[in-house]
């Protein structure tokens, strides 16, 4: 008896308990997402926002930004292929010629404890260092929403 009891209440305790935010963002980063961004433009001195979504079909996923500049992003296994609607033009990247692919990575994968730098985990926010050592903040709002270093990411569908 004693040890079904205890079996019961490592069993509930695991489930009370909240997942860690890293697993938070990577069940969230894996959905079909709403997104915006602020950024700093330099020739007008000011902030611009952008905004889109990010769809996933089958092994590809749909950058659409709706907001400053129309244009789309499909990422596949070794390819990005980038259509800009205001000029009509396509233009594909090969994925191993892009030298910083953090944030592409996370986007695809989410995050990973192994190979990414992660520091101070909290509750509800943590810190990776991608690979030229520059700081992305993700924090997680909610279930539906995620706020990324000047993203902000909401679930849809």
């Amino acid at each position: 008896m004693k040890s079904i009891f205890l079996f019961l209440l490592i069993f509930v305790s695991f489930n009370v308990f909240p997942s860690s935010p890293i697993e938070n963002f990577n069940t969230l980063i894996l959905k079909n997402l709403f997104f915006t961004q602020k950024s700093f433009d330099s020739t007008t001195k000011s902030l611009t926002e952008s905004n889109g979504n990010i769809t996933r079909e089958n092994s590809s996923i749909f950058i659409n930004v709706n907001k400053p500049y129309r244009e789309r992003y499909i990422v596949k296994n070794s390819s990005i292929e980038i259509y800009d609607f205001d000029f009509d033009q396509t233009r594909i990247l090969q994925y191993k010629d892009i030298d910083n692919k953090s944030l592409i990575d996370i986007i695809i994968n989410g995050i990973d404890f192994e190979t990414n730098n992660i520091k101070d985990i909290s509750n509800n926010s943590f810190k990776v260092i991608d690979a030229s050592d520059r700081e992305i903040y993700i924090e997680i709002i909610d279930s539906n929403l995620v706020y990324w270093s000047r993203w902000r990411f909401r679930s849809y569908l």
